[in-house]
Order: structure tokens, then C-alpha cells, then sequence
């Protein structure tokens, strides 16, 4: 059991900040698009096209925010990060207007991508070598056990039906943000202004192969965009399968991301270990979408069987993917300019984000089964990238391969 538990004081401290935040995550994803449409009045195609545009503003602060965190320390900036999600999130209850909500919404995808980026180099500048991955995976876990707490508090309140109340909702997130910068204030101290070596320095986005493998990483990334937006789909517009499997669905995964999201990601501590994670994912993702195109000629009940046998493996493939991510990440950044590095790795989710829902809407529902096989090819190929680049990428990087010997936790 110890196994699965924080190690110190220095992680059990990561941990409540991340239950913290992620109930008010909760609270927000099952409560946001109906405050914003009863509420607000505005339409869901506003809300969409809304949030589209402000998650792209909000990737963009991604590299300035490691930068950031570099110079003045992850710790420092974390704090200020989550306030700044906190200001912005109970802004929302100040809005009269479409124009108003855009504004607002971009100002927080920026504090909220920001808060992510800072958040990873927090990790990095507190937890060492190999323990990182661990420690990232189980604050996964945390997160997603505190995003199904949220999402049941959640339905209470949207139960009433009355909008009113919905704004208990924004309330509630904003105060989670407040919990997140208490929660990093008790943290250690970390270091601002890390001495770099001598020479020129050299920006994270021109090492080129470690911008080619965050966004190769990005891509394979796709079980995310499957499971959000190919499947709800693809069951509703081209199966028999009942739409409540719908709701089974994201229970599924989440359960088994609470459940193996820390040992999925024992082998991806070094860097080879983590491109073999990320190869695995790819196989998961191919596997997964080949047992889901035959699906739209099932009776109901096969159907909804083999998709929810097809979320098994996809969601496999999603923990894999986020473990060999992880692994890359923080093994290819080195010591110095990590928040930097950091932040350029991640440009590969904003690649996900803003390609992934065309290319799986596109691909599912306007092929259907034939679409599920492009899709298997994609990611056989895009898996088959991934173990040359990573290699490349350490020569780049000047990084040794090699495992580092485990941390022993001190419990």
C-alpha cells in the first residue's frame, strides 16, 4: 500500500492541492455550459466557439509562464497563477455580455494553462529524478477521484434547476483556486534564477527535436479527443447502444485511471522507458479503434459490450500516453530552463486540442467504421515515430538514456 501513497510531507502537500482543485474542476465541467447557457443566456455555439478561441490564447502563455517560472521560481509563480485562476473564474459572475465572456474566458484559459505549466515545473524543482513520473501519476489519481466528488456535488445543485443557484458552482472553483494557493504556499522554497551554463543561451523552441517529440506526443494524445467528443458521437449517431452508456463510459475510464494510473507509469522514468510507454499507447489506441468499427452493425446490447471493452483499452492507452509524456518531458529538459522546456512540451496538447476534435468528428462521423481504421493507421504510425525521435532527442538535449536509480521514499 505504501506503494501507492505520498512519500513525504512534500507530496502529500502536492496531493491536497490537487484534490482541492480538481473538486472545484469537478464542480465546473458538470455545472459550466449550463450556467453559461441558463444563466447567461448565452447559446451553445457561442460557449463553443467561445472556449475554442480562448484555449488557443491560453497556450500561447505557456512558454512565457515556464519562462517565468525559471526566473523567479515555480513556487512563487504557482501561487500567483492560481490566484489569478481564482479571479478570473468568479469574474464569470460579472458577465453581461458575449464580448465580456470571451474576454474573460481567454483571461482564464491563460491563467489556467499558465497554472498547468507552472505546476509541472513546481514538480520538477521539487521532486527528484524518477519520483517525478510517480509523483505525477498519482496526483492524476487524486485529481480524477476529486473530479468525480466535483461532478456529484455538481449534479445536487443542477437538480434544482433553478440558475440561481448555478452560480454556486463558479463560486465554489474559484474558491478551489484559493485552496491550490494556499496548498502551494506550505510548499518548500524553491529556487529562482537556476545558473545556466556558460555560453549563449538557447530557447527551449529551438531544439527541434524536443519540439518534434512534444508535439509527436501531442498527437498520440488523440484517446483524450475519442473519448470527450469521438464516442459520445459515434454511440449516438451510429450505434444501437442505449445513450446512457454514454455516462458508463467516462465512468470506466475514470475508474480505471484512478485505479492504474501509478503503475502504468512505473517504466517511464527514464527516457526510454517513457518512449516505450508511448509506443504502447499508440498500440492501445490502435487496437481500441479497430474493435470499435464494427460496432454500428451490433444489436444494441454486443455493441454497448464491445465499446465498453474498446474504453478499456483506449483508456489504457491514455495512461500510458500521459506516463511516456511525463517521462519525456522531464527527462528531456535538463536541469536548466525547465519551466521553459516545460511549457514548449505542452505545445503539443494545444496540437491535440485544436486539431483532434476536426480530424475525430471528421473521421468518425463522417465515415464511419472506415474511419476507425485510418484512425488505427494513424496511430501505428505516429508509434512508430516515437523510439527514433526520443533517441535524437537525447543527443539534442545532451541527456544520458540511461535509468537513474530510484529514489528510496522515506515514509
Amino acid at each position: 500500500m505504501k506503494t501507492f501513497l505520498p512519500a513525504d510531507r512534500t507530496e502529500w502537500r502536492l496531493s491536497i492541492g490537487s484534490a482541492v482543485d480538481s473538486v472545484g474542476y469537478g464542480l465546473f465541467i458538470a455545472g459550466g455550459l449550463i450556467y453559461f447557457t441558463s444563466a447567461l443566456g448565452l447559446t451553445p455555439a457561442q460557449v463553443g466557439a467561445g472556449l475554442s478561441i480562448s484555449a488557443l490564447l491560453g497556450f500561447a502563455v505557456a512558454v512565457p509562464a515556464g519562462i517565468l517560472a525559471d526566473a523567479w521560481g515555480p513556487r512563487r509563480i504557482a501561487i500567483l497563477m492560481a490566484l489569478a485562476q481564482a479571479a478570473t473564474m468568479a469574474s464569470f459572475l460579472f458577465v453581461r455580455s458575449y464580448g465580456m465572456f470571451l474576454v474573460v474566458a481567454s483571461l482564464f484559459a491563460c491563467a489556467e494553462r499558465g497554472g498547468i505549466t507552472v505546476r509541472r515545473a513546481l514538480i520538477g524543482a521539487l521532486i527528484i529524478d524518477r519520483s517525478r513520473v510517480r509523483v505525477q501519476a498519482y496526483l492524476r489519481s487524486v485529481f480524477n477521484v476529486g473530479i468525480s466528488v466535483g461532478t456529484l456535488a455538481a449534479a445536487a445543485v443542477l437538480q434544482a434547476r433553478r440558475p440561481e443557484l448555478y452560480e454556486v458552482l463558479i463560486v465554489a472553483n474559484a474558491l478551489s483556486f484559493i485552496g491550490l494557493a494556499v496548498a502551494n504556499l506550505t510548499l518548500p522554497q524553491t529556487p529562482a534564477g537556476r545558473p545556466r551554463k556558460s555560453g549563449p543561451r538557447r530557447a527551449a523552441i529551438q531544439n527541434g527535436k524536443y519540439v518534434q517529440l512534444g508535439l509527436l506526443s501531442g498527437l498520440l494524445g488523440l484517446h483524450v479527443s475519442i473519448l470527450d467528443i469521438g464516442l459520445p458521437l459515434w454511440i449516438t449517431l451510429h450505434t444501437a447502444a442505449p445513450p446512457f452508456l454514454i455516462a458508463l463510459v467516462f465512468l470506466v475510464n475514470t475508474a480505471i485511471a484512478i485505479a492504474l494510473q501509478v503503475r502504468l507509469s512505473r517504466s517511464s522514468g527514464s527516457v526510454p522507458g517513457a518512449a516505450r510507454s508511448l509506443g504502447r499507447s499508440s498500440a492501445c489506441g490502435a487496437v481500441a479503434c479497430l474493435v470499435l468499427a464494427p460496432t454500428g452493425w451490433l444489436p444494441w446490447f454486443p455493441a454497448a459490450v464491445t465499446i465498453l471493452a474498446a474504453v478499456m483499452v483506449l483508456s489504457i492507452g491514455d495512461l500510458l500516453q500521459a506516463a511516456g509524456s511525463w517521462g519525456l518531458s522531464f527527462g528531456l529538459a535538463g536541469g536548466e530552463q525547465q519551466g521553459e522546456h516545460l511549457g514548449t512540451f505542452s505545445l503539443g496538447e494545444a496540437l491535440r486540442d485544436t486539431i483532434g476534435p476536426i480530424l475525430i468528428t471528421s473521421l468518425v462521423v463522417g465515415s464511419g467504421a472506415a474511419g476507425w481504421a485510418a484512425l488505427s493507421v494513424l496511430f501505428l504510425l505516429l508509434g512508430a515515430l516515437v523510439a527514433p525521435l526520443a533517441a535524437r532527442a537525447s543527443v539534442a538535449c545532451e541527456i544520458d538514456p540511461a535509468p537513474a536509480p530510484l529514489r528510496t521514499p522515506a515514509h
